[in-house]
């Protein structure tokens, strides 16, 4: 086993303590890391001198209190900052992680006897042998993580200690000695009263490390405690060729293949973490999960909530999760660099290429299509492709020259730009202009939104329908994860999908009656027609049923009051009509769909395929309530 080198300012540390008459040595994992050639990321002094004989010796040096009342100060010796600690012993853990008391000692086995493990519980000085009381160097020959006496005395002392210890199997590829994991399982409760903060630290270092897929595998019932959450994916089957592996062992894998970049590797930890809810089984008995992306994504938001983590890398990784699953052609590279940004999409394609590696490769390797997103990618880059308003040939003050005014001026821009980077219009001036002639822009919502009016439409609503109908579709269409590419305007749902309801009566609005030009806020067909999908469900709430169709908001509306508005002046309706339930349905992966109908109450009766012939839009989630 390789020797020590002590760093110039090290020897000179150790050097004037003992000629002052303290014993001083190099502790802790710097011993551990030279002993294994691996670079300390920094050096600890252990000494008999207590602080007020540090301050003595260091007088001349710059001296930086870390902790004095605990025995440690800081000295900067040749630039190099260096932590020295007094000899002690700790008394009492009270609150999980402080010592209730310290008493210093001139002994070092004493000091060395209060560390986790025995492979941190080394100490050597430059001359002598290593001092090694607990077997320290042995455990590292052995490649074994085990703690110094009793292994529940040293967790209760300080949970946080049994992360570390599968910190240290990740990073070093060690093994836990049998006792210190019968004591980790016996004391993991005690993690609940670690901060978040010194969790999510530990918890990076883990999951960076190269051995990371054996500590995830071997110790799942301890990353169920850490995140609840992982708990359903242990042992949830997926039931489906691309799958080879339960969603647990899945994500392990994928954390695994992905670079050891902490936040792609949380990423990978939660990018599944929706999957067992949004599970179903289709009439061939292959299991879908549609929707998850979404549903692992709101999960992850609150786990890392709790995390504390920076916003920013909250932001980058509920992005990640959201998209980790939509579809990538090559020719919509610019468009997802556009939406993106550079260093986003080529996270995303890592995150990619981790999930594929952890899928049936055999069965279905995307590898090749990643492979050329980059490269599309990286030539988009090298040509300088318009990507944002700035790369854009025409200008605001091209429009305002044109006699354009107000919004409208950043709306065509908007709208331009979206036209250029999914190569609908050339990147130039003079096509940019001849383009605009041409566009329709989505309405907004009507901004006199508070005296809406529900009530059944009459033909002279139809354009405030239709209108509605193009804004939802468009918008969409220019959502990254678009799912339904055959839901764009003049495919579903369409002007004459309004006239044939109307003609029966069962079309309704929800009007801001803010005059011609303006789309009806939110729009329903309400009838007793239930789709032969609906036969095969499992049905609980038996009734007088009346079915919701084409239920539709204003983007600008979802999720906010006026949709919840639409809801309950639809049931206000049905109960008028005699009706006691109400079954509607919501795309699978229809998230803002999926959280108005379960907020406001409705069960979850199954997945069905409605049989609509748009791409991505085969399965839907169908509900039920009774009003």
């Amino acid at each position: 086993m390789t020797e020590i080198h002590f760093p110039p300012a090290v020897r000179q540390t150790i050097s004037l303590l003992r000629e002052a008459g303290f014993a001083a040595y190099a502790a802790g994992g710097c011993v551990r890391d030279s002993l294994l050639s691996r670079q300390p990321g920094d050096w600890d002094i252990a000494t008999s001198a207590r602080p007020d004989e540090m301050r003595r010796v260091f007088a001349g040096f710059r001296l930086i209190p870390t902790g004095e009342k605990h025995g440690t100060l800081t000295v900067l010796v040749e630039g190099m900052p260096l932590e020295i600690t007094a000899f002690r012993v700790e008394e009492g853990y009270s609150d999980g992680r402080h010592p209730d008391a310290v008493r210093f000692t001139t002994a070092l086995r004493e000091d060395l006897s209060r560390r986790d493990f025995t492979i941190n519980a080394m100490a050597a000085a430059p001359g002598e042998a290593l001092a090694d009381p607990f077997g320290g160097r042995e455990d590292l020959k052995n490649r074994l993580i085990r703690c110094v006496g009793d292994p529940v005395r040293r967790f209760s002392e300080d949970a946080l200690r049994m992360l570390r210890a599968l910190r240290f199997a990740s990073v070093l590829g060690f093994s836990i000695h049998p006792e210190t994991a019968a004591a980790i399982r016996q004391c993991r409760a005690g993690l609940a009263h670690v901060s978040a903060e010194r969790i999510t630290a530990e918890l990076k270092k883990l999951l960076c490390g190269e051995n990371v897929l054996s500590v995830l595998l071997d110790y799942s019932w301890l990353f169920a405690e850490l995140i609840p959450d992982l708990a359903p994916c242990i042992g949830f089957l997926q039931r489906t060729p691309y799958h080879l592996w339960d969603v647990y062992e899945h994500t392990a894998r994928a954390v695994a293949a992905v670079k050891p970049d902490p936040v792609l590797r949380l990423t990978m930890l939660l990018h599944d973490i929706g999957k067992p809810g949004c599970f179903f089984a289709g009439p061939d008995g292959v299991g879908h999960f549609k929707g998850h992306p979404t549903e692992s994504a709101r999960l992850a938001a609150g786990i890392l909530r709790g995390m504390r983590l920076p916003s920013a890398e909250t932001r980058r990784i509920l992005t990640l999760i959201r998209y980790h699953d939509a579809t990538i052609r090559p020719e919509e590279v610019q468009f997802w660099l556009s939406k993106l940004g550079k260093d986003a999409f080529f996270d995303l394609l890592a995150v990619k290429e981790a999930d594929n590696a952890a899928k049936n490769c055999a069965y279905s390797d995307r590898a090749p299509l990643y492979a050329r997103l980059r490269e599309e990618a990286e030539r988009l880059l090298s040509e300088n492709a318009c990507l944002s308003l700035s790369d854009l040939a025409l200008k605001g003050g091209d429009l305002l020259a044109a006699g354009y005014r107000g919004r409208e001026v950043g709306r065509l821009l908007d709208e331009l730009l979206y036209q250029a980077v999914t190569g609908r219009c050339a990147n130039s001036r003079a096509a940019l202009l001849a383009r605009i002639p041409a566009l329709r822009l989505p309405a907004e919502a009507p901004r006199c939104t508070d005296g809406c009016v529900f009530r059944r439409a009459e033909k002279a609503d139809l354009d405030a329908v239709e209108t509605l109908y193009f804004a939802v579709t468009e918008r969409l269409a220019r959502t990254p994860d678009n799912l339904c590419p055959g839901w764009r305007t003049g495919a579903y749902p369409a002007r004459d999908t309004a006239e044939e309801a109307l003609a029966r009566g069962e079309l309704y609005l929800l009007d801001a009656g803010c005059g011609p030009g303006f789309p009806a806020v939110g729009t329903v067909i309400i009838n007793r027609e239930q789709p032969a999908a609906y036969r095969g469900v499992e049905w609980t709430i038996p009734g007088e049923v009346f079915v919701l169709h084409t239920l539709a908001i204003h983007p600008d509306c979802r999720g906010g009051k006026l949709a919840r508005e639409l809801l309950r002046r639809c049931e206000e309706e049905v109960r008028r009509l005699g009706g006691t339930v109400i079954r509607l349905d919501a795309r699978a992966g229809n998230q803002p769909a999926t959280n108005l109908y379960e907020g406001a109450g409705y069960r979850h009766a199954g997945t069905v395929d409605l049989g609509l012939n748009i791409p991505g839009a085969r399965w839907f989630r169908v509900y039920e309530k009774r009003v």
